[in-house]
């Protein structure tokens, strides 16, 4: 559920806590209220949500640390060209910062590194050779996270239906009729492979 912030109120919570100040742009997004802060030196993503418990973000916290220190390690300086955003700390050195709380909402604002680019859905078109680079840092991202461990997801996402979520993407079986006959008989071949696993993945 979405809190009714300000932006002047997001930009005194974010001078407050990170020491940040800058011009704030709203951005859409499904659950949080999401903005991009231009400072002087640099943007971030500022993110506010509305939790019964700041446990919620126990899963985003330690996929967040698990993708860090991966592409911090020596070992793989090959895939330092996967732009992925990083927590930035609090002036108390936490990712996590309770803005306002009561007895059943509690207001957490959390900020990361701006990644420049453009939006997949708004960057055509999609060239042969733009394909072939969505892949390779799809495959870089899946080998970050081939090893990544969480006992289970505490926020209950069976209960959030997000499109862009691989794991719920069967809704495109309903616009096959969309694509030329060999585009689908090509996606066609790669759903069957995905409800031949599905059991096997965890929402």
């Amino acid at each position: 559920m979405k809190q009714k912030v300000s932006m002047q109120q997001a930009a005194f919570w974010l001078k407050t806590h990170y020491g940040i100040k800058g011009d704030l742009k709203t951005l859409v997004g499904d659950v949080d209220l999401n903005f991009k802060c231009q400072s002087l030196k640099n943007n971030y993503t500022v993110k506010i949500s509305c939790v019964e418990s700041i446990k919620d973000f126990d899963f985003e916290a330690t996929l967040l640390s698990h993708i860090s220190k991966f592409q911090n390690s020596t070992n793989n300086k090959g895939f330092q060209q996967l732009k992925l955003p990083h927590p930035i700390h609090n002036k108390n050195k936490e990712w996590l910062t309770i803005c306002q709380q009561s007895k059943s909402v509690t207001v957490v604002m959390r900020v990361l590194t701006w990644v420049e680019g453009t939006l997949w859905s708004n960057y055509l078109p999609h060239t042969n050779d733009h394909l072939k680079l969505l892949g390779i840092q799809a495959a870089n991202l899946d080998h970050i996270l081939q090893d990544f461990q969480y006992p289970s997801v505490s926020s209950d996402p069976v209960n959030h239906q997000f499109d862009w979520d691989l794991a719920q993407s069967l809704w495109i079986k309903d616009h096959l009729y969309r694509f030329k006959p060999d585009q689908k008989m090509m996606l066609e071949h790669f759903i069957e492979l995905f409800e031949a696993h599905q059991k096997n993945y965890q929402k």
